[in-house]
């Protein structure tokens, strides 16, 4: 049965339309993942040994700037400082971790902070290519691409694929199917028998369709 079914040519896809299919090559990481040092969390980047240098805790320092995810600050940090930060956002220059909003207090409508403990050099940043780096094998050919593997290559920016439809053999054992044109214009085909939906579904879901008796593959002689 499964030499009536040669594979097709491999279709090169754009991504958002894989959902289904089979990789028909390995994926390749073109780039890190985060592509940038940037916050673990909601918070403030700071100097670990500003907070230690007191020797005791809480320490309140000045707020010199905020950074949202998606943008960015020239502004270095300077010692006894902080810097307002988002999940995501890139680390300023100056700023070795981050303190988790959580462990904070806004003074003075935000322009100071309180920070109730210390944190290390370190602390709550991720580095580039902490989850993916460029160069890395994600998948090999015969993945089946799921939402999930969707999510990955999106996020290393993958923007088509090289993939197989998916196969399905589907045999049937009551009788051969006839196919009928209608529609001259449309140029549909249908099959005359209740249980067409099962290989319309088959169809529909990029799979081939072959009927056992003959070695057909019906699903590429019908046109929508």
């Amino acid at each position: 049965m499964l030499e009536r079914c040669p594979p097709g040519a491999p279709l090169v896809m754009p991504v958002r339309e894989a959902e289904g299919c089979v990789l028909a090559e390995p994926v390749v990481a073109a780039e890190s993942v985060p592509p940038f040092v940037n916050s673990a969390i909601d918070g403030y980047a700071v100097q670990a040994a500003s907070l230690a240098a007191g020797g005791q805790m809480p320490v309140d320092l000045p707020v010199v700037d905020e950074v949202a995810a998606g943008s960015c600050t020239d502004r270095v940090l300077g010692a006894g400082e902080a810097i307002r930060i988002m999940t995501g956002a890139p680390v300023p220059a100056g700023a070795d971790a981050v303190v988790m909003v959580e462990d904070t207090e806004r003074l003075d409508d935000g322009a100071r902070v309180r920070i109730h403990r210390e944190v290390s050099a370190g602390e709550s940043i991720r580095g580039v290519g902490e989850d993916v780096h460029a160069g890395a094998a994600l998948y090999p050919a015969g993945t089946v691409i799921t939402p999930a593997v969707l999510g990955v290559l999106a996020s290393v920016n993958v923007r088509e694929v090289s993939a197989d439809m998916s196969s399905a053999v589907v045999q049937f054992d009551k009788k051969e199917y006839r196919m009928q044109a209608v529609g001259a214009r449309s140029g549909a085909l249908r099959y005359e028998d209740p249980q067409s939906g099962l290989v319309w579904l088959v169809i529909a879901t990029k799979s081939m369709l072959l009927d056992t008796r003959h070695g057909r593959q019906l699903a590429n002689e019908c046109k929508t």
